[in-house]
């Protein structure tokens, strides 16, 4: 079967994919994941962050499927341009601009040592994530991800001043790399465009916008499912990657297990 590395956009760590992973495990795929928050400051920007997935790319075997999701797509589809891969999936994150709330703490983020010591600083950071003013509403179903649930997922981000600094610097440079266009290749990557369609940060027609940015794109839904769904509904988010790889691949068991829609 596949190999799928899966990357989850800072201030989630991998540990938010934990769920997808063993899903797709369980359908006989070899999993790996690409840890965006533990960069050095120096070593932060989207362009250090592309370099070092593809580093990570080139010390496998064969080339993996690559996922990205929320603030990891910009990385992953850096990939396009530098590493040939058999397929890329991005799930619910910028493409071509950021969302309101991200693209206004990117800009309170111009001097990303003060940003760590103040603005990131954890528990104020956590506390507005679960506000009903923030990030619970926009994104967290709060029914299916509690406090807890919250804390670990966005640990590694806040856990030292340098990934608290590293964040601030990779926040801060977004804006400039997603002005840029998409970079194609001569032979298209099949790209696949993974939605919770009830997400209010990036909603569906962001993806239906999308797929013309790519030669060989499919627009795939999640019913019901949030910016987060790769928490809040991890098995239909790994049994689409299963379904989408098995029609590149021709199994004849694609699209087993599948609750997705394809648009």
């Amino acid at each position: 079967m596949a190999t799928f590395l899966l990357a989850a956009g800072p201030p989630l760590g991998a540990v938010a994919w934990d769920q997808v992973a063993r899903r797709l495990q369980s359908q006989g795929h070899d999993v790996l994941r690409h840890d965006l928050c533990t960069a050095e400051p120096d070593r932060a920007r989207v362009g250090d962050h592309v370099q070092a997935l593809a580093e990570h790319i080139d010390r496998l075997d064969a080339p993996p499927f690559v996922v990205g999701q929320g603030l990891a797509v910009p990385v992953v589809m850096g990939i396009l341009a530098n590493r040939k891969i058999p397929g890329l999936a991005l799930i619910n994150g910028p493409i071509d601009t950021l969302d309101p709330f991200t693209a206004a703490l990117s800009r309170a983020l111009v001097k990303p040592a003060l940003a760590a010591q103040t603005l990131l600083q954890p528990d104020l950071f956590r506390r507005f994530l679960w506000s009903s003013l923030g990030y619970r509403r926009l994104v967290v179903n709060p029914y299916v991800m509690g406090r807890d649930t919250v804390v670990m997922v966005t640990g590694a981000a806040f856990s030292t001043a340098k990934r608290r600094e590293a964040l601030a610097v990779f926040l801060h440079d977004l804006p400039e790399h997603l002005a840029r266009p998409v970079a194609q290749t001569s032979a298209p990557t099949p790209t696949l465009l993974l939605w919770g369609d009830d997400d209010r940060l990036y909603p569906a027609h962001v993806a239906d916008r999308a797929r013309a940015s790519f030669e060989k794109a499919e627009h795939v839904r999640i019913p019901g499912g949030r910016h987060l769904h790769i928490i809040e509904r991890p098995w239909e988010t790994a049994d689409a990657l299963d379904a989408w790889v098995r029609r590149l691949t021709g199994d004849a068991d694609a699209g087993r297990g599948d609750g997705a829609t394809l648009t």
